[in-house]
């Protein structure tokens, strides 16, 4: 596959993801929770939504894994992007047991204080996530950079 397609992917894969997780977290829920009168019957809308965005997060470091293989030289994106893909373990880890606790059928949740502690959990996992992903997108556009200039000075 070509360099632009490549980066295109990549770009994609991240706007997939980010664009998601930012619109989701800052805007859906909690325009949601006004619509729908509570924060809790939005929490069971998030439930659902969050194994969607984390299958994004997913596909975004399999995508950067790639493009860290093509365009090597920059250890301190490759261990970001280990940093993220462990951090999405977690993600899906945590997740099934938050999803143990809730009773979609009464719209309850079955044992508020360990729920509250997994969510603060999931939420600073994924806050982390989401800032490590801000660094391996700036360090993504500098190896491009560094990348297409020994390109630009191997053909001279």
């Amino acid at each position: 596959m070509s360099e632009i397609a490549r980066r295109f992917v990549v770009l994609h894969a991240f706007l997939l993801w980010q664009g998601g997780f930012v619109v989701y977290g800052g805007v859906v829920v909690p325009v949601g929770a006004e619509v729908l009168g509570s924060d809790r019957v939005q929490g069971f809308v998030t439930q659902q939504v969050t194994g969607w965005l984390n299958l994004f997060g997913v596909a975004w470091c399999a995508a950067l894994a790639w493009d860290c293989a093509a365009v090597r030289g920059d250890r301190l994106r490759a261990g970001t992007i280990s940093i993220c893909a462990a951090l999405l373990a977690v993600l899906f880890a945590v997740h099934p047991h938050m999803d143990a606790l809730l009773d979609g059928d009464t719209q309850s949740v079955l044992d508020r204080k360990l729920f509250r502690r997994l969510h603060q959990v999931y939420l600073g996992v994924s806050t982390l996530h989401w800032l490590l992903a801000m660094l391996v997108a700036w360090r993504t556009l500098l190896a491009w950079r560094r990348f297409d200039s020994q390109l630009l000075h191997k053909d001279a």
